[in-house]
This record gives C-alpha cells, sequence and structure tokens, in this order.
C-alpha cells in the first residue's frame, strides 16, 4: 500500500479522496484498498517524514494535499529493489510494474523486472516441488477426490505463475530494446 501511495503522489499532490479514486479507477484492477488502509498509510508514511501535509483554499474550502518528500522519493526507489513478498506476488509484481514508467533509466526498468522474473521463478519453484511432494503422498481413497482438488488448485498456481513469468519477460524485452536505443542515441 505505501509503495503505491508514494508511486501516485510521485505524479503529484493529491487528497485523500483523490488518491482513493486513483486507486478505484486504476490500481484496484490488481490492489484492493479501503479508505481506512489508505488513511493508515498516509499517517504512517507521515510519521516516517515520506510525505507531507499542504493545505490550500480550493472553493472557499481547505483541502488537505499530500506530496512527496525526497526521502519517499527514495523509498519508493528502495521498494521497487526490494524482493517480492511470497504471499502477495502477483499483486506485488503488477503493482511495480504499473509505475515502472516513472523510471527514468530504461536499464534500472530492466534490473526491476529481472528482480521480478527472478523471484516468481523462484516462487513457481516452489509451487512445483509442493506438487512433486504431494504426489508421492499415499491417502485413503476417502481422501483422495479431495486431494485431487487441492492438486488442482496448487496447478492453477503453477499455470499462473508460468504465463506471469513469460509476459514479465516479454516486457523485459521490450525494455532492453528501449535500453539498446537509448544507447545508440548516445553514441
Amino acid at each position: 500500500m505505501d509503495f503505491c501511495v508514494l508511486g501516485l503522489l510521485l505524479m503529484g499532490p493529491l487528497s485523500l479522496y483523490q488518491l482513493n479514486a486513483a486507486f478505484e479507477r486504476s490500481l484496484s484492477l490488481f490492489y484492493r484498498a479501503s479508505l481506512g488502509a489508505l488513511q493508515a498509510s498516509i499517517k504512517k508514511l507521515l510519521a516516517a517524514g515520506y510525505i507531507e501535509l499542504a493545505s490550500v483554499e480550493s472553493g472557499g474550502r481547505r483541502a488537505k494535499l499530500y506530496r512527496i518528500r525526497d526521502e519517499g522519493r527514495a523509498r519508493f526507489t528502495e521498494l521497487l529493489h526490494e524482493p517480492l513478498p511470497e504471499s502477495r506476488l502477483e499483486e506485488t509484481a503488477l503493482a511495480r510494474y504499473f509505475f515502472l514508467g516513472l523510471v527514468p533509466s530504461s536499464g534500472e526498468r530492466v534490473a526491476i523486472l529481472d528482480r521480478i522474473i527472478a523471484d516468481a521463478s523462484r516462487s513457481l519453484a516452489g509451487l512445483e516441488a509442493s506438487k512433486s511432494e504431494l504426489s508421492k503422498i499415499s491417502v485413503p481413497a476417502s481422501y483422495a477426490g479431495i486431494l485431487s482438488y487441492q492438486v488442482g488448485t496448487l496447478d492453477y498456481g503453477i499455470t499462473a505463475h508460468k504465463a506471469a513469468i513469460r509476459w514479465f519477460k516479454r516486457r523485459r524485452a521490450l525494455e532492453r530494446a528501449k535500453a539498446r536505443l537509448e544507447t545508440d542515441k548516445d553514441h
């Protein structure tokens, strides 16, 4: 959540309600956020010194706008490069990709995509190992039907991870092409 709030504020100052609307318009496709969760994130980011409050007059009313500070920009960059959390891998990977256009260098964007692919590949290997272990388990006939649905769910996760990895690899190839063009322009 903090990463997404920082990313949105990198594009300009926003009020709580504007942040909420931005989540609903775009990020809600892959990231759920309630108004309460946004308030908690803003409070935490303010306390950490990553954002600041700017009150302005708007149509005769005071509106609280939040803007990112240099420390928040640095934190956003740190978060872009952190390992993806196993429990929210897809959501976090998509959030990073969503804000990738805020990263000025193609080379850095490629490095971030490399990280996403490596983390997704590691997670895929874990799912495949779990499936392999499950295939060795002998269960009573009365539980075989239950196990088949659990293995099916695992198959879904494996298929989804493979599709995500292919998708991110295609995006990385496009980004590498952009990086080559940038390098060619500089020479």
